[in-house]
């Protein structure tokens, strides 16, 4: 008769880093909800501005930081059926550009009817934001709004002032690094959570084909493969049946034997075979086991997979790895050196 290793509950072998970059991606997401309500309003106003003639909304004096962000946010106040093109400036005292951003933005409206229904629509592009963070030493920035063209819905240009409504804040944070980390986090927690199944060693790969139609038959896959002692072993078994299967659960019978063998460990339990379709047609019947071993000595040990059918089983596909990992708690069976 063979022999049942030791089981216990264990999370010794769970990976952190998973939960390292799940983390590290839920801090920068709350600093990234939080940091707006942390910015500054340095001053918000009105001006009106002509075609080529540069207007100069306020000027600023900034110490240097490394960390926070400048940010202007100026929305043309354009009239119906309008496109402008304008630029925003930061200039020193010494008339130097510093930095500089160009906006093309438009209003359109128009009227609508379809299905005896009539209504109106009002869309544009208005806003342009420019950010600096001042690494210099303190000096008076100006911030300058030039409109460089101004016309109607046809193209045609137009000789008219344009409003604008500008605001300046300081924000303590520059959020586009921020977002940059918090995409890489996300990408590297779920890459972590993917592989974490993946890991470790093979050790051996085994398939085994067989059909049978005889109530009671038995069909099996077995392969030897060299273990490590006191490193998590992870046994995966797929089992594969035509899609009209007679019966949608099948028993199986794992085990390990010694190079001498003996039996040292041995599981017996019931599995269930999904339907799996592809295009919506019914392809095959597929069911998953896996066990996780903890072997007391390195040796070369022999893997079995049988399979109790009760009519035709396509393949029994048997995976054997070492020095895993987990991604949450699992049931360990320790194996035990044969006598």
């Amino acid at each position: 008769m063979g022999r049942q290793g030791d089981r216990q509950v264990t999370g010794r072998f769970i990976s952190v880093a998973p939960y390292l970059c799940l983390c590290m991606s839920l801090v920068l997401l709350l600093v990234l909800m939080f940091s707006p309500s942390v910015g500054k309003t340095v001053f918000s106003r009105q001006v009106t501005v002509e075609s080529e003639q540069p207007v100069t909304v306020g000027t600023l004096t900034l110490p240097p930081d490394r960390v926070g962000v400048l940010q202007v946010e100026a929305i043309a106040l354009l009239p119906t059926n309008r496109w402008a093109t304008y630029e925003i400036q930061l200039v020193n005292s010494r008339e130097q550009l510093l930095l500089s951003a160009v906006k093309e933005s438009w209003r359109e409206t128009g009227s609508w009817q379809e299905e005896g229904q009539t209504g109106t629509w009002d869309e544009g592009d208005t806003t342009a934001l420019l950010n600096f963070r001042p690494t210099q030493r303190s000096e008076p920035i100006q911030v300058v709004i030039e409109v460089l063209e101004l016309s109607d819905h046809t193209g045609k240009k137009v000789t008219e002032t344009l409003p604008f409504s500008v605001t300046i804040r300081r924000d303590p944070l520059n959020v586009l690094p921020l977002w940059l980390g918090w995409f890489l986090t996300v990408g590297l927690t779920g890459l972590a959570f993917w592989t974490v199944p993946r890991s470790g060693r093979v050790i051996l790969r085994a398939v085994g084909s067989h059909l049978t139609d005889r109530p009671g038959g038995e069909i099996g896959v077995q392969e030897w493969g060299q273990v490590t002692a006191h490193q998590l072993v992870r046994l995966s078994i797929e089992v594969q049946a035509p899609p009209r299967y007679s019966s949608p659960r099948v028993i199986l019978m794992a085990k390990v034997l010694s190079p001498s063998g003996q039996e040292l460990w041995c599981e017996k339990s019931g599995i269930d075979l999904n339907l799996v379709k592809r295009s919506t047609i019914p392809h095959h019947r597929q069911g998953f086991a896996e066990y996780f071993l903890l072997f007391e000595q390195s040796d070369s040990y022999q893997f079995l997979a049988q399979v109790q059918t009760a009519g035709q089983i396509e393949q029994v596909k048997l995976c054997v790895r070492d020095r895993v990992q987990t991604r949450m708690n699992v049931n360990l069976n320790t194996v035990k050196a044969g006598g």
